[in-house]
């Protein structure tokens, strides 16, 4: 079997290996048999045509047909939309994925073309090691694309393609390394890998949090809950996020959990402010306009849910919770103050008790806009918001009805048989997207529905924000169990006497306000085949949070892991420096005159890793003195250097060209390293005698 034909072997099963880490991305699986479909025949015909000789120029194009004529049948009639649309699905949709034709194809060909440049670096231009980044490119695809929804295990299986391609290369330099010697490299191999994935983790960047104000010396870095709204809407299963009970005072439909409100309406959409926080112990700042109740007391366990946010009802007067946190007085939030600060959430327990929301549609019909006093920043409105809107806005005016009966009009519209609810939005500007769903398509989900209102309320001067936060869940034996499927918006409108009041636009959702009755206008009851419903569904009974479904590495691991990384490589470093420079001796690339001196010079730096001296004097003498002391007893090492030492002056004082193989009398020496891993041929500063300088 041929060099290339052993790497072959082992590139093939080591690249098909490294694009499983795609799998989160998607539940599709057919790109990945197309994927090895193209690899395969591209393999076949390149062992082929090496066999037969040909050049590898022309071994790469004829390689390049198979993936050339896939995506020539399947793209080539409609190339633009194709990909525009792939591009919006993929942006659009929450991994793991739907399948996708568009997507199907494109990746299967993606990685197709990875196969051709591994198989172009490792057996056209003989750089295994530059294999390495390709193997990984999938896993890096899935963890910067889908964030913290990638398990980290996933890396492991680069990491076995890497291990496949070294013990590949090994074989094929060596045909008769046993099974045990190359098991040991792949064992080595994967310990330094595996601790340099550690290591190397606090390196790459939080895509999930942004930075508010950088120029305020008292601003936060706080992450926007709303982008994970769509993503895990449409997630094919859902996740578990909380449970909660109420151990004090009526339950009644449960409650809404927010995170954050966001004030901010620019042409991007609805965003958070900068911010001061204001240090809490227990008690909660009073929110204005509050009409107290009987307070209620709930007991709330999160599981796997990564959030900055400490998710509690409307009305919170105060919590009993772990950690350091602070209040967000603008986006009326609690935000965790711990360095770790994304991770506080998890697994985490707390108690608070709450005031819940006291008032009726007939109240709230009788009400006028109020001033939230926050110097109009939640009545702004971009200067790109279309006139239509406004205009759209300013027609429920008709008749001059209070603001809070102008909401409610708005609120039952949205809420009416005109709007349907889906996930699948119109690609665009946010702009874009708003007025299509009020004025064209009325098809969005509950970001489209709640920035609707808000958008609308702010046109006729009534202060709104949107709300990012979860319904109440699913009831069963007296715990509420919240889960991904469950993430929403809605919105606060701020009235005279009310205060901040939630309104839900979105068809099916749930009632923020559990005392309030409805409207006299009519509103729809959306099929449940198409909208999110709060009404009580088969779920879990009531155990313990389940522990374990997110990974999350403790502080000191990833530190550790640096130190473990840095030291493997300065203990690699000799070892693999000798490695090289052995290698690039013996390469059969270098014209036979410069391997015959090479060679000479690898004799006498096995002969200094053994344990050994090297002899002073001539080529002559020096083989006299190994044939008649160190090769004493070995005949086959004594007729290598021999041969070897003969060749040398041959080339250095014969006229006619030396021939023969050095390197393979360099592999019948019967010399073992002592030290490996810190070869002595490498810390001589001085070169022994007519040692040459190559």
């Amino acid at each position: 079997m041929t060099r290339q034909e052993t790497l072959t072997i082992a590139l093939l099963p080591a690249w098909a290996l490294s694009c499983c880490a795609l799998f989160p991305a998607t539940l599709d699986r057919e790109w990945l048999w197309l994927a090895i479909a193209l690899a395969t025949i591209s393999a076949i015909i390149g062992t082929i045509l090496r066999r037969l000789g040909l050049a590898e120029f022309f071994v790469k194009i004829v390689q390049a047909i198979p993936g050339s004529v896939f995506l020539y049948q399947t793209v080539i009639a409609n190339p633009t939309d194709l990909l525009w649309e792939t591009a919006y699905y993929v942006i659009e949709a929450a991994p793991p994925m739907e399948p996708h034709d568009g997507f199907r194809v494109l990746t299967a060909f993606a990685l197709w073309v990875f196969y051709l440049i591994l198989d172009l670096l490792v057996i056209s231009f003989n750089q295994v090691c530059w294999s390495f980044p390709i193997l990984f490119a999938p896993y890096l695809i899935s963890a910067l694309g889908i964030l913290e929804d990638v398990d980290w295990w996933y890396v492991c299986f680069g990491a076995a393609g890497f291990l496949l391609v070294l013990i590949g290369s090994a074989k094929a330099r060596n045909p008769a390394a046993g099974l045990a010697s190359l098991l040991g490299l792949g064992a080595a191999m994967g310990v330094f890998c595996l601790a340099g994935s550690i290591g190397l983790s606090p390196l790459l960047p939080n895509w999930s949090v942004i930075s508010l104000n950088p120029s305020s010396p008292d601003a936060v870095t706080l992450a926007d809950p709303s982008v994970d709204i769509v993503r895990n809407l449409r997630r094919s299963e859902a996740r578990p996020v909380l449970k909660y009970a109420y151990t004090s005072g009526e339950a009644g439909n449960g409650t809404y959990l927010r995170l954050a409100a966001l004030p901010v309406f620019t042409s991007n959409g609805f965003g958070i402010s900068p911010t001061q926080l204001e240090y809490v112990d227990r008690d909660l700042p009073g929110q204005a306009g509050i009409t107290s109740t009987d307070p209620v007391e709930l007991k709330v366990e999160i599981g796997s849910f990564v959030s900055q946010y400490l998710p509690l009802p409307w009305g919170a007067r105060s919590v009993d919770v772990t950690g350091q946190w602070g209040y967000d007085p603008v986006n009326s939030a609690l935000v965790s103050l711990d360095e770790n600060a994304g991770q506080t959430t998890v697994n985490l327990g707390y108690e608070l008790t709450a005031s819940p929301l006291s008032w009726t549609d007939e109240e709230l019909a009788t009400r006028v806009a109020g001033n939230p006093a926050d110097n109009g920043l939640t009545l702004s409105l971009p200067a790109e918001l279309p006139e239509s809107i406004r205009s759209l806005a300013e027609s429920f005016n008709a008749g001059g009805p209070t603001a809070g009966q102008l909401l409610l009009n708005m609120r039952d519209w949205l809420r009416s048989s005109e709007f349907r609810y889906s996930t699948a939005t119109q690609p665009g500007t946010p702009m874009d997207t708003i007025e299509d769903f009020l004025l064209s398509s009325r098809t969005g989900y509950c970001e489209q529905f709640a920035a609707a209102l808000a958008i609308m309320a702010r046109s006729v001067g009534i202060p709104s924000r949107v709300v990012v936060g979860f319904l109440p869940g699913s009831l069963s034996n007296g715990i509420w169990s919240v889960d991904t499927h469950d993430m929403h918006a809605w919105t606060e409108l701020y009235l005279d006497g009310l205060g901040w009041i939630p309104l839900d636009a979105t068809p099916g959702g749930a009632n923020p306000n559990p005392t309030s009755s409805p409207s006299n206008t009519p509103s729809v009851t959306p099929s449940s085949s198409t909208q999110p419903s709060t009404a009580p569904s088969q779920s879990p009974t009531a155990t313990p949070l389940p522990g374990g479904q997110a990974f999350n590495l403790p502080g000191w691991v990833p530190t550790t892991g640096g130190i473990v990384l840095a030291l493997g490589l300065l203990l690699c470093a000799p070892r693999w420096t000798r490695a090289i420079r052995t290698r690039r001796r013996l390469s059969p690339r270098h014209p036979l005159p410069a391997r015959v001196e090479d060679c000479w010079d690898e004799l006498r730096d096995r002969l200094i890793d053994a344990g050994q001296e090297w002899p002073t004097g001539t080529v002559h003498q020096v083989t006299e003195t190994l044939v008649a002391g160190v090769f004493a007893d070995d005949e086959k090492s004594s007729q290598a250097v021999t041969e070897l030492a003969l060749l040398v002056e041959q080339f250095r004082f014969a006229k006619e060209q030396p021939s023969g193989d050095p390197a393979a009398l360099i592999g019948k020496l019967g010399l073992t390293s002592k030290n490996r891993w810190f070869p002595r041929s490498l810390f001589r500063f001085r070169r022994p005698p007519g040692a040459h300088s190559r």
